[in-house]
């Protein structure tokens, strides 16, 4: 009877040691690439860039306060774009009424 033993990749992290942040990327994700055709070198910065971006959020999300603003001299800050991306309620002349819905223009 043969005894199994697991890849270095599925080990605890304790046993297989440290894999550097491409490896890791690309042993975790990699196969959603794998219709894109391409090549390892590309799945590698594309997957690197993505991480970067993803960093990039979590780092302005934990540094914004509320009431910053965008830069030196601006009137505009962060509160005023998320209360412009996030609508809490749907303006009423934005929805289609369902008395209208079936109903063709009149010229």
């Amino acid at each position: 009877m043969t005894k199994h033993h697991p890849s270095p990749t599925h080990l605890p992290a304790s046993r297989a040691g440290p894999l550097d942040q491409d490896a890791r990327l690309m042993r975790d994700y990699a196969h959603h690439l794998s219709d894109m055709e391409l090549t390892e070198d590309q799945q590698k910065e594309l997957l690197s860039t993505l991480w970067r971006i993803m960093v990039a959020f979590v780092d302005l999300g934990f540094s914004v306060k509320a009431g910053d603003k965008l830069g030196d001299g601006s009137d505009i800050g962060f509160d005023d774009v998320l209360n412009y991306l996030c609508i809490d309620d749907t303006a009423p002349e934005t929805l289609a009424s369902s008395k209208t819905i079936n109903k063709k223009e009149q010229p």
